[in-house]
């Protein structure tokens, strides 16, 4: 009886201390980062479905994690990589950023906030380079 109690918490162990140790790609912790740091619940009427936002966002870092990756393969140096990065920030942070939503059947859009603008560029970036170092 003792036998079986200790594997049965032997194997609670091992399970727990697996389930602790699941890593995400790079396109999805930088799409989840974006979100969870961009959202603006200040409203009780309006809430932010975080998984179909991280959903919906995916492929737009994805890009950004595939020109990384063709830019490596085309033989660019680090240097010049963290000075496209920083060419696109200079570039886009001058730029009106815009997001559309929708609200019952009916779609809008509207300019990010500075603030959303930093975020989304800070972490497409990282993305980007994440793509070009291969991670």
């Amino acid at each position: 009886m003792r036998r079986y109690v200790l594997k049965g918490v032997m194997l609670m162990l091992v399970g727990s201390l697996a389930a602790c140790s699941q890593s995400t790609d790079s396109v999805t912790a930088h799409t989840k980062s974006y979100v969870f740091k961009a959202k603006n619940d200040f409203d009780p009427n309006y809430t932010t479905q975080i998984s179909g936002t991280i959903q919906l966002m995916k492929p737009v870092f994805k890009t950004f994690y595939d020109d990384g990756v063709k830019d490596r393969q085309a033989g660019m140096t680090r240097e010049q990589a963290l000075l496209k990065a920083e060419n696109f920030r200079k570039e886009k942070s001058s730029e009106k950023m815009e997001s559309q939503h929708t609200f019952i059947n009916s779609s809008y859009t509207s300019s990010l906030s500075d603030k959303q603008r930093a975020l989304f560029i800070n972490e497409a970036m990282g993305t980007y380079l994440d793509g070009f170092d291969g991670r």
